[in-house]
């Protein structure tokens, strides 16, 4: 994304830059490019690129850890479905991953693992992890979510 579709996304806004918002599931990934202005965001919804994962129809189930190990199902930490997101966001400057849950079933930390062992310069620019109810969030509660958490963010970089 060039630097002037960047600027767009974030003109009007106080916070001062760029930021890529990552809401990662078993199912898919969401990424807006650009953290989208309160505003603008519901007289014009920002529709998100999807990641689908390899097997969105998986159903979600817990699995023993030694049925895990003998392939009794799929692993939802596939790396092919990180390797996609990490594509998707390897021209971002800033990176807001968010994630359901916690522990093994929450993707975006096992998103961010994977990122540091395959793609350091990405991870790297990941500023931050957020957890929220996500299947019980619409994408603009989401987004409220992200610029509450990236103005505290903005407030505490400039302190």
């Amino acid at each position: 994304m060039s630097e002037a579709d960047r600027t767009m996304h974030t003109r009007g806004s106080s916070l001062p830059r760029a930021l890529d918002v990552v809401v990662l599931t078993q199912r898919e990934a969401r990424i807006w490019r650009g953290l989208p202005n309160r505003d603008t965001q519901h007289s014009d919804p920002t529709t998100p690129e999807l990641v689908p994962a390899p097997d969105p129809h998986r159903p979600h189930h817990h699995v023993r850890t030694g049925q895990a190990h003998h392939m009794h199902h799929r692993d939802p930490d596939d790396p092919r479905y990180f390797d996609s997101v990490a594509a998707q966001v390897r021209d971002a400057e800033r990176i807001l991953i968010v994630g359901h849950s916690h522990g093994r079933s929450n993707m975006a930390q096992g998103f961010l693992a994977h990122a540091r062992l395959r793609h350091p310069e990405i991870a790297a620019r990941v500023i931050g992890e957020m957890s929220a109810n996500i299947p019980a969030l619409t994408d603009p509660e989401i987004l409220e979510l992200a610029r509450q958490w990236y103005a505290r963010y903005c407030q505490r970089e400039r302190a």
